[in-house]
């Protein structure tokens, strides 16, 4: 440390450049950064490949996020055609534009139409829920989160109990999300 001291001063009496100066105690500070004696190659190992598990876990979730949002897409686009068809064709079953037969075949496809948007609609909001989609998009930010921690972690080590606590924290995630992602993103 002492030597650090000693560079700095010698440093501001030469030059005002604080970049320079923060650079390369930085720098040199990194060189000898040493890893405590708990932090063993087995935990690193561990920590490594816990970190790809937290990968994993982010894609999974931002995969189902990605895919019940063009999902539920798809429904909305097709039930706002369907709605906007049968609308236009009931104007025209109304109208005195065409004869009282075609009327009457356009009013039977008007409810037809409305019929199938209605059961579509129903569908979509079975099976695409908007809660679900920001579960996974949470989730994903989470592991995001998790993952950065955990390559600070494994940089640099200063926490005994990371491992653990880190465990805690991804059964909290994977139990507060009830829903479950597709199974070909598995």
């Amino acid at each position: 440390m002492l030597k650090h001291n000693v560079i700095f001063f010698n440093y501001l009496k030469n030059n005002n450049n604080f970049v320079l100066l923060f650079l390369k105690l930085f720098l040199t500070g990194m060189r000898y950064y040493t890893y405590p004696q708990w932090y063993t190659k087995k935990r690193h190992d561990y920590n490594l490949k816990f970190l790809l598990k937290l990968k994993k876990y982010r894609y999974i979730h931002s995969r189902s996020s990605e895919y019940y949002g063009k999902l539920a897409y798809k429904y909305y686009k097709i039930t706002l055609f369907l709605t906007a068809l049968s609308s236009i064709l009931s104007f025209l079953s109304t109208s005195n534009f065409i004869n009282s037969e075609t009327q009457t075949a356009v009013g039977i496809s008007v409810g037809i139409l409305a019929a199938i948007s209605t059961m579509l609609q129903t569908l979509a909001n079975a099976t695409v829920n908007d809660i679900e989609i920001e579960h996974h998009k949470i989730n994903a930010n989470e592991f995001t989160r998790l993952i950065e921690k955990s390559t600070f972690e494994i940089k640099m080590p200063n926490e005994e109990c990371f491992t653990d606590n880190l465990e805690c924290q991804v059964l909290e995630l994977l139990n507060k999300c009830k829903y479950t992602p597709p199974h070909f993103i598995l």
